[in-house]
């Protein structure tokens, strides 16, 4: 009893889900000193902060251990009057027997000498200032909880990196819907709380080309670079915010359509023994 007008257009089958931030690639830079007093000068970033290649993350005082690197160079001095000792001696003519025994003295005493300038690198090779830098460019995901003139030990964790050209959002992806080079729609919250659309790339394989041994029920969506900073930042768009590894995103994907194809209105189909 009605009468309708059929086009041609496009239909998509879309999929939706909820994604969290995924680093699979961090490291923590430490205090790389081991002789000496050491205290916290300044930490140059904050948790969360975008950083570049080569941007001073963290700056330690040393203090050298003056008694220590006193006691090497005292005994080096005196290695090296006994070696002189041991050389003109052998300048002078001994039996055979005297010249091996004072060249394995020597050696003894040349071996010893080496060892000593190699703690005393040890013991110099820090002083004043160092500056911790970062090695890529990426995200800063933790930071020591000491302040600045707190004191530290040798190998300490001060600044936690993650790699930003390694920042993922991890979707489940069970039906293996999502496939290698799909474009995704990441929505995240501003600093302001406004809802932000980005685009993604798939980067995982379809479960189709793996083995069930491979398969993990889970779709990894790249982030652009340009955008890691706000969305790991200021986080979810669903929970509300959290940690870096707790936020939580809405992700929308294109999986499927035809084109150029007849569009029936759907009040224009019915079902009669379930067929239509």
């Amino acid at each position: 009893g009605k009468m309708g007008t059929l086009e041609t257009g496009s239909i998509e089958s879309e999929f939706k889900g909820s994604g969290y931030l995924y680093y699979p690639s961090t490291e923590w830079l430490v205090n790389p000193a081991k002789y000496g007093t050491f205290y916290i000068k300044e930490i140059c970033v904050e948790q969360y902060e975008q950083v570049e290649a080569g941007q001073e993350l963290a700056k330690i005082e040393v203090i050298s251990d003056e008694i220590e690197v006193g006691r090497v160079q005292r005994k080096l001095q005196r290695q090296q009057e006994r070696l002189t000792r041991l050389l003109e001696k052998k300048s002078k003519i001994y039996s055979d027997e005297i010249d091996r025994t004072l060249d394995r003295a020597i050696e003894a005493r040349q071996k010893t000498i080496e060892d000593l300038n190699e703690e005393l690198t040890e013991l110099t090779e820090y002083t004043g200032e160092i500056v911790l830098t970062a090695p890529y460019s990426g995200i800063i995901t933790n930071l020591t909880e000491s302040e600045a003139g707190d004191l530290v030990s040798y190998n300490q964790k001060l600044v936690q990196i993650a790699n930003q050209s390694l920042c993922y959002v991890i979707v489940e992806d069970k039906d293996g819907q999502l496939s290698y080079g799909n474009t995704a729609t990441i929505t995240y919250a501003t600093a302001d709380c406004i809802k932000k659309d980005i685009t993604g790339t798939v980067v995982s394989v379809n479960k189709t080309a793996h083995s069930k041994q491979l398969q993990t029920g889970y779709a990894l969506i790249l982030i652009p670079g340009e955008y890691v900073g706000e969305v790991v930042k200021y986080g979810s768009a669903v929970m509300g915010g959290g940690g870096w590894n707790r936020s939580r995103f809405e992700i929308k994907a294109p999986i499927r359509g035809v084109a150029d194809v007849v569009l029936v209105p759907k009040r224009a189909v019915k079902v009669h023994n379930k067929n239509t």
